[in-house]
């Protein structure tokens, strides 16, 4: 629901993205994928080193890419939009949360998790699991 807020979650992102870097580069393997970690320049590096092209031609490739990728992914008007659409089902999980606070934590899981946490008395690992509940229903 949200753009991402520390280094795991952009590791995340960057593995759900490895695929379609797979079928740009096929010459790159999942596991090198996956240690560039979303790394521009060195993924121009190995472009380049792969596909024997100039340093020039690598990384316009790879910042092409990361642009189709950065257009693909929804803005923060769209998550906020998308979040505000959840409040009232998050109301209904959550009755001791105000709309506002809701509204507040933007979608951010870890917002979220803190404010449940402190209203129900419960530990972190409990609230972080109710909400990574309730995200994970919304994307389905």
């Amino acid at each position: 629901m949200s753009l991402p807020t520390s280094l795991d979650e952009a590791k995340g992102l960057w593995k759900q993205q490895v695929g379609a870097a797979k079928i740009t580069w096929a010459k790159i393997t999942e596991d090198e994928w996956l240690k560039l970690e979303g790394h521009e320049q060195k993924i121009a590096g190995l472009v380049q080193e792969r596909y024997a092209l100039t340093r020039y031609e690598a990384e316009r490739q790879v910042r092409n890419f990361f642009d189709r990728l950065k257009r693909a992914l929804p803005g923060k008007d769209d998550i906020q939009a998308q979040w505000q659409a959840q409040v009232v089902e998050a109301r209904q999980l959550w009755d001791k949360l105000s709309e506002e606070e809701i509204l507040g934590s933007g979608g951010q899981m870890h917002k979220l998790a803190v404010l449940v946490q402190e209203r129900y008395a419960i530990t972190r690992y409990a609230a972080e699991k109710q909400v990574q509940n309730f995200i994970d229903r919304l994307k389905h």
